[in-house]
Parts: C-alpha cells; sequence; structure tokens
C-alpha cells in the first residue's frame, strides 16, 4: 500500500531481556500485516538469526547477501533483501557472523549510524513497515542502530515474568539517550503482554502492574496467551498462522496486527 510519496513506518521489537516473545512477535506480527496486503521488511539483527530461519526460504548461511553485508561491504539495504515464504514479507537475513561484527563497531561510527547510512529510498518507499527483530542487549551496538532508525518500537514482556519491568526501566533510559542525541522522532508504540496463561495468579498480578505503570494507551490491549501451537510452529520454522491460523495464538496475533494498525495510524 505504499505509495512514491509515503515512507515506511519503521518499528523495533525489543527488551533488554531475552525469552519475552521478540523473535515470536516479529515474525507473526509481520505475517499477519502481510495478510492485510500492507507490504512489510523484516531486517533480523540478531545474532541468533530465530527469525531468518523461520522467515526465510533459505537458511541464513546460504543467503547471498545478509545483515553482516551492510557493515562489511558497500551494500545498500536493497541489494541484501530476499523474499520470506509468505505474502507480502521480505527481510534482511541475520548470520551468526554478527556476533563477531558487533564487536568490530562498536566504539565507532557504524556502531551507531551503520544501518542509517545503509537505508535507501527506494527501500523506504516499496514497504508499509520495517519491522526490526532486535537481541536482548539494549544499550549494544546493534539495538542502537535500530534505535537510531526507528519511529516507534514495541516492548514485548512476559506476563510472568517478576523482572520485566527492571529491563523496561533500563531501555527506557536506552531509548531517552538516542532520543536526545541522534533521534528525537522516536516513540514508544505499546508494552506487549505475552506468554500470558490466565490460570496463574502471577499472570493476574504482573498485568495488573502493567497497565498501573504505564499510561492509558500505552499498553496493547491485546495479550498473547501462552499457547503450544506458537512453540510448536517454531519447531517446524513456521509462523503459528501458517501452521494453523484457528488456534488461540494466531487468533492473538491477528487481533495484535489489527491493534497494531490502528495505533499507528493505518
Amino acid at each position: 500500500m505504499t505509495s512514491d510519496n509515503k515512507k515506511a513506518q519503521i518499528v523495533s521489537i525489543l527488551n533488554q531481556k531475552g525469552g519475552v516473545g521478540k523473535t515470536t512477535t516479529t515474525v507473526n506480527l509481520s505475517h499477519a500485516v502481510g495478510l492485510k496486503e500492507f507490504k512489510v521488511l523484516v531486517i533480523d539483527m540478531d545474532p541468533q538469526c530465530n527469525a531468518s530461519m523461520i522467515l526465510g526460504k533459505l537458511s541464513p548461511f546460504e543467503q547471498p547477501k545478509t545483515i553482516v553485508d551492510l557493515f562489511t561491504s558497500e551494500s545498500n539495504i536493497s541489494d541484501c533483501i530476499v523474499p520470506t515464504k509468505y505474502k507480502n514479507v521480505d527481510m534482511v537475513s541475520s548470520h551468526m557472523d554478527l556476533f563477531a561484527v558487533k564487536t568490530q563497531i562498536t566504539g565507532t561510527t557504524e556502531g551507531v549510524v551503520g544501518l542509517r547510512k545503509k537505508i535507501d529510498k527506494a527501500t523506504l518507499s516499496k514497504y508499509d513497515f520495517i519491522i526490526i527483530d532486535c537481541q536482548p542487549d539494549i544499550g549494544g551496538a546493534l539495538v542502537t542502530n535500530a534505535l537510531v532508525i526507528s519511529d516507534k518500537y514495541i516492548v514485548p514482556v512476559g506476563a510472568e515474568d517478576v523482572f520485566g519491568l527492571r529491563g523496561i526501566k533500563q531501555l527506557e533510559t536506552a531509548v531517552k539517550s538516542v532520543r536526545e542525541s541522534i533521534n528525537e522522532k522516536i516513540k514508544m508504540l505499546g508494552v506487549l503482554i505475552t506468554m500470558a496463561d490466565y490460570r496463574s495468579n502471577a499472570t493476574s498480578v504482573m498485568i495488573e502492574t502493567i497497565n498501573t505503570h504505564f499510561k492509558e494507551g500505552e499498553v496493547f490491549e491485546t495479550v498473547i496467551k501462552r499457547n503450544a501451537s506458537i512453540n510448536t510452529a517454531f519447531m517446524q520454522n513456521k509462523s503459528v498462522i501458517s501452521h494453523d491460523g484457528r488456534t488461540p495464538g494466531a487468533v492473538d496475533y491477528s487481533k495484535l496486527a489489527d491493534e497494531f494498525l490502528a495505533k499507528i495510524g493505518q
């Protein structure tokens, strides 16, 4: 749906903590938004490559170019884009060599604006959304690169993660630093509660705590419930929607896509 006079909205999925559903959200939200006829580009900025393995038609080790090429060659982002398994969703694959790249660019200009220098106008005009899967390393060079180019960010938080709010505070500090120094436009799109089990008292307490901590509208109304179908799909390198669109996990991410589009103004 992107026109020549419209620029893609760039959204990072990030949290200081691992295991809270960042990659799960990146993959399933991107697929769900693509099914609604929006063009999505996923940038996998996590050296673990999980999003790339699930979305890709090839493994990250077989891709002709990856995110690594953006930091180690003259390639622009458009040179590194490949199709995924899913309609309207393309990606820039990650690679394990990104671990070494992160070390090399830390403390350099590329450690802050390397990615920004490689995003060309053709890419920005082709897609409605660019969604970035970030590693759990707030303040690190890769996450900083993502924040520098982002318009919005989403923070997944596990519903039973008692240390989740502590991680969010660290994240808010990192975002504030980027906002004040280089990217004044970046704003939080919302906190997303994931892995919720309403049979557990811990889930109810955490949801109440999160909604108390944040202002009205800062927490997504959609809650991603704990559901075996999500893990089953990932074991098969599929999105939960492609695995079985009738499962609670697929329904939750379809609802999230609707809320995402409403909040971002589409």
